[in-house]
């Protein structure tokens, strides 16, 4: 980058040597003889270094100096002077002159002075970037009347010495307004230290805060500041001060009442100048219950309270946020710039975003990373970020148009309304675990009779699992098949099968193990009349309920039943229960009814009401 110096001296001959020493090193050179004429080119010309003479007609040198810096605050000015004093020197430094140099000039002096001065603008104008960009980084982005109110509170309270607790769910930029605070308060040139309280180990945390002398514990082979100390004379940040140990909660209400620490290890005290800002994401007052937290530290911090709202509460703000976050990751981060679709950004609006602004940065960087075209489209989002998944794992989005179209917002009665939202609860657990009855109901902590029981009472099937003719979802779960040993779905149903073994045995007069087969296969085995066959069927709770509810067998265990099957030459006949296939005929009055089925279809039958059933059991 080519630098520029502005040469000011009523002397044609030092205008001229300057001129010839500065070109000689590559430097853009201005020269004018007065003050005024100065003044007049310096906005123009925007000079890196400017050396300007103390004596000259019209406007002298420290004057000039002094307007100079009044245009510009960080412009770099050399004094030059034939007849300089001590006191024009301190005058022109008080003025903010970067050096003072004698007439006559000395070439090697001036190079120096050329050199030191421009790695000093170098240096400032580094300094005034990073400034930028911190500032940019923890900047509070937001246009919505929760995050507006918010913003009025911290200028309110910055200024002020006041004590602050801020308060918010994790993500939400707790530390954005704990460094607004400080970069508003008149504190912003001093430290701002920030101690993540939750990440500290009980036993070193009061040793982090307050500091420890050699050899005070194993480990401590030098004095060491704490950050109490590093922060005197700025702020100190104690993020997630819920979770700080009671004896550590001690010493820091000793500090903010008195001003003072100690150093573990050392009885002597030492005065901190110290504003505290803190932050947590728990219930104070449910910690002071719980005696986890001390009050009196609480009335402590909570002189101002800050709440910050969740990203659900102020999803005006998000498509803003998208834009921030996207143009600072393709600033900074490297990635490609990329548009953003209007239905993507209301796709991500959409969402709840429990993470809150952190998940939706991370979102949104990922969207960067893995779109393929230079447009995130509403694709792009459901694809690479997962919200369609996620959303339609908790049945739904959750803004006022899921609502309304929300299945229990239909619903008559409050009652109706209960059932509905049950129903869409239960069936969005079945289909999150993949329709495994016996994990939904872990997962639900709910006994797994009363989950086939809602099953079978809402009618819910398994969309794509069966046959598609709405069996439950307990049938769904056993493959689609009402005799199936094993089968596509015979892992998912396990558990439930080793629950029917344990009381289940197979009445059949044959040997082996009974399997599944077609009429007259290796899986069916015949009486010894030939007209009924039978097999083990472990059949789930779901599928015996409604015969129990008829039959009477509330007490009877699930392994009690068996499956009988006509013959072929016999399904034509119609209704076929036990006694008309050959069976014992029973005493209504002694015996609770079978559960009949249409024909061809198998018939589950109380272990005493067939004469299929051996003495042994």
């Amino acid at each position: 980058m080519s630098r520029r110096v502005l040469v000011v001296d009523d002397e044609k001959g030092i205008r001229d040597a300057l001129r010839q020493v500065l070109e000689y090193e590559e430097i853009e050179v201005q020269a004018c003889a007065s003050g005024s004429e100065a003044l007049r080119l310096y906005p123009e010309f925007r000079p890196h270094l400017v050396f300007l003479d103390v004596k000259m007609q019209g406007i002298d040198g420290l004057e000039t100096l002094r307007t100079l810096r009044e245009l510009d605050s960080h412009a770099q000015v050399v004094m030059i002077s034939g007849h300089g004093t001590i006191q024009t020197a301190v005058e022109a430094t008080q003025l903010g002159a970067y050096d003072f140099l004698e007439k006559p000039l000395d070439t090697d002096r001036i190079l120096l002075t050329l050199r030191n001065a421009l790695q000093h603008v170098d240096l400032a104008s580094e300094n005034v970037r990073l400034k930028a960009e911190v500032h940019a980084q923890y900047e509070i982005v937001g246009s919505s009347k929760a995050i507006k109110q918010v913003i009025e509170r911290i200028e309110k309270v910055a200024p002020t010495a006041a004590r602050v607790l801020v308060t918010g769910e994790n993500g939400t930029g707790k530390e954005l307004v704990a460094r607004a605070i400080h970069a508003l308060s008149p504190r912003a040139r001093g430290p701002f230290v920030e101690v993540n309280c939750a990440a500290i180990p009980t036993e070193l945390i009061e040793s982090e805060l307050f500091g420890h002398m050699k050899g005070s514990f194993t480990g401590a082979f030098a004095d060491r500041a704490g950050k109490f100390e590093l922060a005197d004379g700025g702020t100190l940040f104690l993020d997630e001060v819920g979770d700080m140990s009671l004896s550590a909660q001690a010493k820091v209400l000793r500090a903010l009442e008195e001003g003072m620490i100690s150093r573990v290890g050392s009885g002597k005290t030492l005065a901190v100048d110290v504003r505290v800002v803190a932050a947590t994401n728990k219930d104070v007052r449910a910690e002071i219950a719980a005696g986890r937290f001390r009050e009196d530290l609480l009335y402590r911090l909570n002189v101002v309270p800050i709440d910050v709202p969740p990203l659900r509460a102020r999803r005006g703000d998000i498509p803003q946020l998208v834009e921030h976050f996207a143009g600072q990751l393709a600033q900074r981060g490297g990635l490609p710039a990329k548009a953003f679709d209007p239905e993507a950004v209301k796709r991500l609006a959409a969402h709840d975003w429990p993470g809150n602004i952190r998940e939706l940065r991370n979102a949104v960087e990922r969207l960067l990373i893995l779109a393929p075209g230079s447009v995130v489209t509403v694709a792009d989002v459901e694809r690479v970020a997962g919200l369609r998944s996620a959303d339609e794992g908790r049945g739904g989005g959750t803004g006022p148009a899921d609502f309304a179209a929300a299945p229990w917002m239909r619903a008559a009665t409050f009652e109706e309304f209960k059932q509905a939202a049950e129903r869409t609860y239960i069936l969005a657990k079945l289909k999150e675990h993949d329709w495994n009855v016996s994990e939904t109901a872990r997962t639900l902590d709910m006994p797994r009779s009363n989950l086939y029981k809602k099953i079978e009472r809402y009618g819910l099937t398994g969309l794509g699992q069966g046959d598609g003719r709405g069996r439950p979802a307990a049938q769904e779960a056993a493959g689609g098949r009402p005799h199936a040993r094993t089968g596509e779905r015979g892992e998912r149903v396990g558990a439930d099968r080793q629950e029917a073994r344990r009381g289940a045995r197979c009445h059949a007069h044959c040997p082996g193990d009974l399997g599944e087969g077609g009429a007259g296969g290796p899986g069916r085995h015949w009486d010894r009349s030939g007209r009924v066959a039978v097999f083990p069927r472990l059949w789930l709770a779901a599928d015996l309920l409604l015969g129990r509810r008829h039959g009477g067998h509330r007490r009877r265990a699930v392994g009690q039943r068996v499956v009988v099957e006509a013959a072929p030459r016999r399904r034509a006949r119609g209704r076929a229960g036990a006694h008309h296939l050959g069976g014992r005929a029973r005493d209504p009055r002694s015996a609770p009814p079978h559960r009949d089925c249409q024909r061809g279809h198998p018939v589950a039958v109380s272990g005493r009401a067939t004469s299929l059933m051996t003495d042994d059991r």
